[in-house]
């Protein structure tokens, strides 16, 4: 009888980590798991570091998928995906060292629970704390790793049960069902486009579950360091956003995006008050007083608000935003900011747009650059993120009221400034009364639980 062909092809983008690399594809040597089983599958996206070479040379029974420029690990895992011949597709980073046992875990959790996904443990590279155990989406379509940095030995009892979010650095999933709901996104690149995938695959009515005899051992940001603090800064945010705006339902859609532009606009006044402190003063004064507009005159409300309007702060902005954007002005505010941001941020820094001809403010640091980059990205790409919306939505068999009871969304202060808006009267206003969310700090999130929830036999 001929072989029905590998039941796991494991998956490894790579770009300039030969060494990493290298350290990953010897751990796999040594997994307990028949050959024919199983193949390994290298992309290299376009590096420079002689990792094909590597590859061949060294792990010659390795395929190699080889790209000509950098398609980052969302392009990387869909050309392995193209290449992949077994019924499950394995997702794994470059700077990963697996364990044993780590494939025969994910089969049998597979095979005895019934779901289609995997997401298995991520240690830190020496075995002793916790990189991921548990994913947790936040209201705003970010996501946070629970007790990540908290000591391992206080999760030895752990057993397979259901979660929501599947890590793309160790994660399993059924090739077919993976590529009916269109796989991860290709224009996220890197960051967040688990979450996105894992919400749509929750949403199509499919199960995933955390199986903790399936470890890696993770060097914590070897590949994504390389990234630096504006292109990290810039994915984090514009991901994290178009997460939220393509998988939220209906019920929920307007009040959550809503405060999701909103939240990111006062985070990003927070970080230019934090990273360019010089640039206060002006920020922070009247804008340029404005003759009074003719009666009949065809300013909109909303540029009347935020370009015309006199002795109005950043902050007064901001308050004023909620009620134009409860009255679905969403696009058209993205659409004026994107025209205050476009030349600006071409040339590595920004007039004010509220300023003055006199004043002008350089923009420069990589966080302050990163957001302003997001929120311009957003503005100048909301045809294409409303068309993925209606594809994503016309999957959906589970409305997010159902997800959200078993896992709720958290509010998690975890920027400057955070506290200050969760506190305000109108950001709780705008939270749906329907969903129970989770409020906490960032050091409950993460860090060591307290004593009576440790060695529990389920999260």
């Amino acid at each position: 009888m001929a072989s029905a062909g590998p039941l796991f092809s494991v998956i490894i983008p790579s770009y300039n980590g030969a060494a990493l690399l290298e350290r990953c594809l010897h751990s796999l040597e040594k997994v307990r798991f028949p050959s024919h089983r199983r193949e390994w599958i290298v992309v290299d996206n376009g590096s420079g570091d002689g990792t094909v070479s590597l590859v061949q040379r060294r792990f010659p029974k390795t395929k190699i998928v080889r790209l000509s420029r950098n398609l980052g690990f969302t392009g990387g895992i869909a050309a392995g995906v193209a290449a992949a011949e077994g019924r499950y597709v394995v997702f794994l980073n470059n700077d990963m060292r697996v364990a044993p046992q780590w494939l025969e875990a994910m089969e049998e959790a597979l095979r005895g629970s019934g779901a289609v996904c995997a997401a298995g443990k991520i240690l830190d590279k020496k075995g002793e704390h916790i990189d991921f155990i548990e994913g947790i989406l936040l209201f705003d379509g970010h996501a946070l790793q629970r007790f990540q940095g908290a000591r391992a030995e206080h999760f030895s009892g752990l057993s397979t049960c259901p979660t929501f979010i599947a890590c793309g650095g160790n994660m399993a999933v059924r090739k077919d069902v993976y590529e009916s709901l269109g796989g991860f996104d290709g224009d996220f690149f890197a960051y967040t486009e688990d979450v996105d995938f894992s919400w749509r695959l929750h949403a199509a009515g499919f199960e995933t579950v955390f199986v903790p005899e399936a470890v890696t051992l993770h060097d914590h940001q070897a590949t994504s360091s390389r990234f630096g603090p504006y292109r990290r800064g810039f994915l984090y945010e514009r991901n994290a956003f178009a997460c939220l705006y393509k998988n939220i339902d209906e019920p929920f859609f307007h009040p959550l995006v809503h405060l999701a532009w909103l939240t990111l606009m006062h985070r990003t006044r927070w970080i230019i008050a934090l990273h360019e402190p010089q640039s206060l003063g002006a920020l922070e004064s009247p804008f340029p007083p404005w003759s009074g507009l003719p009666d009949g005159s065809s300013e909109s409300a909303l540029e009347a608000t935020f370009l015309r309007s006199p002795q109005r702060s950043w902050r007064k902005t901001l308050r004023r935003g909620v009620d134009l954007l409860r009255q679905g002005e969403l696009q058209t505010l993205w659409s004026r900011l994107a025209e205050i941001l476009r030349d600006r941020l071409r040339r590595g820094k920004a007039q004010g747009a509220f300023l003055s001809n006199r004043e002008e403010i350089l923009w420069s640091h990589p966080y302050v650059r990163s957001q302003l980059q997001a929120l311009w990205d957003l503005s100048r790409s909301m045809a294409r993120l409303n068309a993925k919306r209606r594809s994503v939505q016309r999957l959906r068999r589970v409305p997010d009221r159902d997800i959200f009871r078993r896992f709720p969304p958290w509010v998690v202060t975890t920027y400057p400034g955070d506290e200050e808006l969760f506190a305000a009267s109108w950001f709780r206003d705008l939270l749906p009364k329907e969903i129970p969310f989770r409020f906490a700090s960032l050091e409950e999130v993460h860090g060591d639980p307290p004593p009576a929830q440790r060695h529990h036999t389920d999260l």
